[in-house]
């Protein structure tokens, strides 16, 4: 770096700014070292060392461990905390970014903050936007407090309201206009499971547990995804895909993977009660080798049609019903 052109450009904004306040002038500070960066509003020349701070409007560059403008910030930081207290116009990647006014761009990082009206991406650990969000929250935890116009994908999903997207993860809350369902159903594996849906209709995910008392493992856990598709006033078609295993209590060896296809057919009764019937189409691993024998450790409760694939896998044709509560 040309050291003199740094520090003839650093006297250019000093000047700059005495000649804008003539009738108070008055002294800014200004410090340009390795270790803090400290520059007065309107100096836009990048801020690179350890602390880096804008004392108003800044656009251009910040690296370093910190960086901070306290006006309208355009351009892209780079630190491990970066924070603007107004309008942010660009990018912020690091391990923490806030931006407690309007955010236009990308944060990047594990924990991202927009406190007031969020335009761009959100992608790290935890995302939050406290006002209204439009575009993408990707991360392990999604929250968009007053709603997301876009996607949300991660584990776990919050927003008040979603409009134009949908949110994608093993647990999605849409406060507002929301899918929430518990539903009681028999299948072709287990006689008695027992649903809980969460999500939109669009998209909701579930978590699942189902028993068989004649299975050397009675009970079984699992989770799924599927979509309500309205086909008239009270008809859906409901597709669902799931993955269920049972559970072993004396050797983890002997748990049952089983994959499902399930094309349902959903009719609502009222606002609050619906009933299903489904044929579903599954992949079962019922068995594992001891020695030279082949052990079978698992059985449906019935079923339509069973298709070896090999002495651990087969398919198997079903059908379901069930019963579903909306709230």
């Amino acid at each position: 770096m040309n050291y003199k052109l740094l520090i003839l450009a650093i006297f250019f904004c000093h000047s700059l700014y005495a000649q804008d306040n003539t009738e108070k002038p008055k002294r800014e500070y200004v410090a340009y070292t390795l270790f803090c960066n400290v520059v007065p509003d309107n100096c836009n020349i990048p801020l690179v060392g350890l602390v880096n701070v804008a004392l108003g409007r800044h656009q251009s560059a910040q690296a370093g461990l910190v960086n901070t403008a306290i006006g309208n910030f355009t351009g892209a930081q780079f630190g491990l905390v970066n924070t603007n207290l107004k309008y942010t116009l660009g990018t912020q990647i690091g391990l923490v970014n806030t931006s407690l006014e309007k955010l236009d761009g990308l944060h990047l990082g594990l924990v991202n903050t927009a406190l007031n009206s969020t335009l761009g991406a959100q992608v790290g650990l935890v995302n939050t936007s406290l006002e209204e969000t439009t575009g993408l929250q990707l991360g392990l935890v999604n929250i968009a407090k007053k709603g997301i116009s876009g996607f949300q994908i991660g584990l776990v999903n919050y927003a008040d309201n979603i409009s134009g997207g949908i949110p994608i993860g093993l647990v999605s809350i849409v406060k507002n206009g929301g899918y929430y369902a518990f539903e009681m159903s028999g299948s072709e594996l287990y006689p008695i499971n027992f649903a809980f849906k969460f999500g939109l209709p669009q998209f909701y995910t579930y978590t699942k547990l189902s028993h068989n008392s004649t299975l050397r493992n009675v009970f079984a856990i699992g989770m799924g995804a599927g979509s309500l598709i309205p086909m008239g006033k009270n008809f859906y078609f409901n597709p669902e895909i799931e993955m269920l295993n049972s559970l072993s209590f004396e050797n983890f060896e002997r748990d049952i993977h089983t994959y499902s296809l399930v094309a349902g057919f959903r009719y609502s009764l009222t606002n609050w009660l619906s009933v299903s019937v489904a044929p579903a189409l599954d992949l079962v691993n019922n068995s594992e080798v001891i020695g030279s024998y082949i052990v079978d450790w698992y059985r449906p409760f019935y079923s339509l049609k069973k298709m070896e694939v090999n002495d651990n896998w087969y398919f198997l044709l079903g059908a379901r019903a069930g019963v579903s509560v909306n709230f």
